[in-house]
């Protein structure tokens, strides 16, 4: 394990199963499998496996554009990228659509501006030479572009903040008194500016462009006129040359140019009206220039010669990173390691051309491989040249099948459309972690170790998806919310009986209680605790439009274009960072997000029918249309997958907002078990059951 790898993982060093895992990727011949379910870890050890790949090929084999990233969606591509680096380069997301963010490539030319910042100002000599640098570019700004006298002030004074304390004593009070001279000058100037602009407006403005007016003291007044206009550049030599004809003239009748006179003098007043500022141009004082080289000479003969070649070549990196970002894209896209893109996009012409030409990558990798149907994930999988890496989970999210493929298959060979729901990801995993593989290559590693939840949630999530099989290593001390309302526990169930409105709508649902209670929520919380992030979660779109528009109503949220986002205090955090803290969407958009606090919206509430001891009612679990009744009232909550997800993307708080007596009745099918058992667990001393208008346990 190098300490490159090493660093990718948030506790320092991979766990046992990490570790098998990266062996595994490093060492397969063809294909590795990786199992991680939800919070074990699964893009830490991603981006790790990138780093060991780019060192075993370093000095032999080229590493640049070496990988591709790859995933069934957008949002799991830039999720990778996001948090693949290898020597401290970030990935880069090739996109035909310009549906990619480059904003991680943003992110780390910032952050990286900063440590070389913090890097180079570590030592005098580097505070010399970063001041002296800055001192000179000012400089040669200033004399390319002179700036009137107040801004150069500003700028005077933050070259004395810069060379506070590195530059010598007597220079530093010389930019002083300069500074103090220029305030005065300034003030000077600006009230003679003033006096003069007044005087020669005034003169403009006595031009005589009427008969009768000008036959009075037209000639005087165009003569006044000219003397004022002679000690600015708000006139032409047209102008000029009118102003001059009427000063001259002494002939008998009207003066035959009135109406180019009046045109001189509409055109002079606008210019001194409207374009003021271009009366007085500045021009670039002797006196700054000079006193401003001094320092540089100065700033430069104070630094010790030792570091110097480094500090150099760190500005200038610095200033690269700070002056051209397009520059930096660029240059990203020649040497970065890994590619990503969609599967759909994998071998398209602008991946191509991202590898100049070449079609095949020295290892694929495909994050939540289980989503994929077999033809998206058979088209990164062709160019691998080496080895292929899937990673995801068989529990979460499907893959999708074709509306028309799957209602003709469940008619005609039910076992088929079984099979068809199958992920490939699960049957290869399932037939290399079983043995049927080449002896002696270990192919196929399960993660077992989450760090995402909270114990008692991720206990509750292993027990109810996988078999007991998920651990949960780090203390309960180290989620807790802190919010009183939940007593310190990190499950809760909000009860919105049946009683407050059941559910409505055709195939999507919605329920108005409901989504009123999950927004009473949120306004108790979320400015109080800029700290934490929120996630809503629903099952049904409709459910998600629903609260969304009650999060409008409440003030917590409004319209954006064709959607809806939070109001701008709920994006960013208590200290004015960006940052999404409340996010509202249906279980297939919340895949690979974790939030603080989680709230799921069930949203089904029918009225429950009483047990009929004579089985002859279809709500009776012995019923040969049992199912059918169960589908129909129970509809995605009886999905595994879907339930699996939804109830893990909590780190400290997950709040089930929803009828319990659903899931708690004796009719209610084994599939939604799951929330049944999380309806206990809140009866528990680990949780809480609230009703929407209480505050304390019920």
């Amino acid at each position: 394990m190098s300490a490159g790898a090493a660093k990718c993982f948030a506790s320092g060093e991979p766990n046992a199963e990490q570790r098998m895992a990266l062996e595994a990727a490093l060492n397969t011949p063809d294909v590795a499998v990786i199992q991680g379910p939800p919070g074990t870890g699964k893009t830490q050890l991603i981006a790790a496996i990138q780093v060991r790949l780019a060192e075993e090929g370093l000095g032999h084999a080229t590493v640049s554009r070496s990988m591709l990233l790859t995933s069934y969606q957008h949002a799991a591509v830039d999720n990778m990228i996001e948090r693949s680096k290898v020597w401290d380069l970030p990935s880069i997301k090739i996109d035909s659509q310009g549906r990619g963010s480059t904003a991680h490539i943003e992110n780390w030319r910032l952050a990286t501006v900063r440590a070389l910042r913090e890097q180079v100002g570590a030592t005098p000599d580097g505070r010399r030479s970063m001041a002296m640098r800055e001192v000179a570019r000012q400089t040669a700004e200033y004399c390319l572009a002179p700036v009137p006298v107040d801004e150069l002030v500003r700028r005077l004074e933050r070259v004395a903040v810069q060379i506070a304390g590195l530059a010598s004593d007597e220079l530093a009070d010389r930019l002083e008194r300069l500074v103090t001279d220029l305030r005065v000058s300034e003030h000077m100037a600006g009230f003679q500016a003033d006096h003069r602009r007044e005087s020669t407006l005034r003169a403009v403005r006595g031009i005589r462009c009427e008969q009768v007016s000008f036959g009075d003291d037209g000639p005087l007044m165009a003569a006044a006129a000219i003397e004022q206009l002679s000690r600015s550049p708000v006139a032409d030599a047209r102008h000029i040359e009118v102003l001059n004809r009427a000063a001259d003239w002494a002939g008998e009748g009207p003066f035959p140019a009135l109406a180019e006179l009046s045109a001189v003098r509409d055109e002079l007043l606008d210019r001194l009206t409207d374009r003021a500022d271009r009366l007085f141009r500045p021009a670039a004082r002797e006196d700054v220039v000079n006193l401003l080289n001094e320092i540089v000479d100065d700033l430069d003969k104070g630094r010790r010669t030792g570091a110097e070649g480094v500090h150099t070549a760190l500005l200038e990196y610095l200033e690269e990173l700070e002056g051209d970002p397009e520059a930096v894209l660029a240059t990203l896209r020649l040497y970065t390691t890994s590619l990503g893109t969609t599967c759909q996009q994998a071998d398209s012409p602008a991946v191509q051309d991202a590898k100049d030409g070449e079609r095949l990558f020295d290892t694929v990798i495909v994050d939540e491989a289980a989503r994929a149907n077999p033809l998206d994930l058979l088209i990164p999988l062709t160019l691998a040249a080496d080895r292929v890496i899937l990673v995801g989970d068989q529990n979460q999210l499907p893959h999708m099948l074709e509306p028309d493929v799957e209602n003709e298959l469940r008619s005609d060979a039910g076992n088929e459309l079984a099979r068809l729901h199958e992920s490939l990801f699960g049957r290869m995993f399932d037939m290399l972690h079983g043995g049927d593989h080449t002896p002696g290559t270990r192919r196929a590693v399960r993660l077992r170790r989450q760090y995402r939840m909270h114990p008692v949630l991720g206990d509750f999530v292993g027990h109810a998806f996988y078999g007991d099989n998920l651990e949960s290593p780090r203390p309960a001390e180290a989620f807790a919310h802190g919010l009183d309302r939940y007593q310190g526990r990190p499950a809760a169930w909000l009860r919105v009986p049946h009683q407050a409105g059941g559910e409505h709508g055709g195939q999507s649902k919605s329920r108005t209680a409901e989504a009123e209670a999950v927004v009473r929520e949120l306004r108790r919380h979320v400015f109080d605790r800029p700290d934490l992030t929120f996630g809503v979660i629903a099952f049904y779109s409709a459910q998600v439009r629903l609260i969304w528009e009650k999060l409008v109503e409440e003030g917590l949220a409004e319209r954006s274009g064709s959607g809806f986002q939070p109001v701008e205090r709920l994006r960013r955090d208590g200290e004015g960072r960006e940052r999404d803290r409340l996010q509202v969407g249906s279980v297939d958009a919340f895949q690979g997000k974790e939030f603080d606090v989680v709230l799921l919206s069930t949203t089904r509430s029918s009225r429950p029918p009483a047990l009929d001891p004579a089985q002859a009612r279809p709500e009776h679990p012995k019923h040969a249309k049992y199912e059918q009744w169960a589908r129909r009232a129970y509809g995605h909550l009886m999905l595994a997958n879907r339930l699996c997800v939804a109830m893990s993307r909590q780190q400290r708080l997950l709040v089930v907002v929803g009828d319990d007596a659903m899931f708690t009745s004796p009719l209610a099918p084994e599939a939604v078990g799951p929330l049944k058992d999380f309806h206990a667990l809140c009866r528990s001393r680990h949780g809480i059951v609230l009703a929407p208008h209480a505050e304390g346990e019920r």
